[in-house]
């Protein structure tokens, strides 16, 4: 028997709700985009939600958990790009729009990811699909 008390869960959406609570308490306020552009609970849940249907679909997201009390302590999050010049597949929407108009900074900081994502394969052409976390 292990001594360890943390467990490695697969994510998928039967986790939302406790992942969701997790990222709002933690990575809301600890990720420095987020501290930088002053994102709050309300412009963040666009981009939960959006996380949830890029990541929750796939089998390569985990949470650790406390065994005592079955609360997530780390998530490590992965999503699947496709090249879409090599294929007709959804991209699991790569587009990241979570500006409410509250702030600049917000949507800024969107375009910015969007970018990032598009010119991957750009650099990449001849790779179909990467594992992204």
């Amino acid at each position: 028997m292990s001594d360890d008390p943390f467990a490695f869960v697969l994510l998928t959406h039967e986790n939302a709700a406790e992942l969701s609570e997790f990222l709002n308490n933690h990575f809301l306020f600890e990720e420095p985009m987020n501290r930088a552009c002053g994102m709050t609970a309300q412009n963040f849940q666009p981009f939960v939600d959006k996380l949830f249907e890029r990541t929750l679909n796939i089998p390569f997201s985990y949470a650790l958990v406390d065994k005592e009390s079955n609360k997530i302590v780390a998530c490590a999050m992965s999503s699947l790009w496709k090249n879409e010049s090599k294929s007709e597949a959804e991209n699991h929407g790569d587009e990241f729009e979570f500006d409410n108009g509250e702030r600049k900074e917000i949507g800024v900081l969107g375009k910015i990811l969007t970018e990032l994502h598009a010119k991957f394969f750009e650099l990449k052409p001849d790779i179909a699909q990467v594992l992204h976390l």
